[in-house]
């Protein structure tokens, strides 16, 4: 599954998805006050600023999933933030950013410069594909 056509052709699903508040501190404490809705989604866990493990329940069948995401909201001098990687294969960092039973997600800071940087924004969608 690497493309939208794929996605429609072969008649997967949306088997999990999550909107939570990624400013919220608690979500680190697992009290989950910051969740908004979820579907197939146990919990959130804060690693460090906009970097979050995404946890699934049930757990899915395989990793053949597609995560899209989306992510807004004011912080600091930029209004703009947005989900760009769930999985850093070749970072020893991220070893395990992509199982059966929770996905790593990342929210960038837009801008100008090269260097961008990961941030908290209080609006963060994630979709789960099956």
């Amino acid at each position: 599954m690497s493309n939208a056509r794929d996605i429609a052709v072969g008649g997967h699903r949306l088997v999990a998805w999550v909107a939570f508040d990624g400013t919220e501190t608690n979500l680190a404490n697992n009290s989950q006050t910051g969740l908004y809705q979820s579907h197939g989604v146990s919990g959130i866990t804060d690693v460090n600023a906009g970097e979050y493990i995404v946890h699934f329940s049930p757990a899915l069948d395989d990793t053949d999933y597609l995560v899209i995401g989306n992510a807004y909201g004011y912080n600091e001098s930029r209004s703009a933030g947005r989900i760009v990687s769930f999985a850093r294969t070749s970072s020893t960092k991220y070893n395990d950013s992509k199982t059966t039973t929770h996905c790593r997600i990342d929210v960038i800071q837009g801008g100008t410069s090269a260097l961008q940087d990961y941030t908290d924004v209080g609006n963060i969608f994630v979709l789960i594909f099956k």
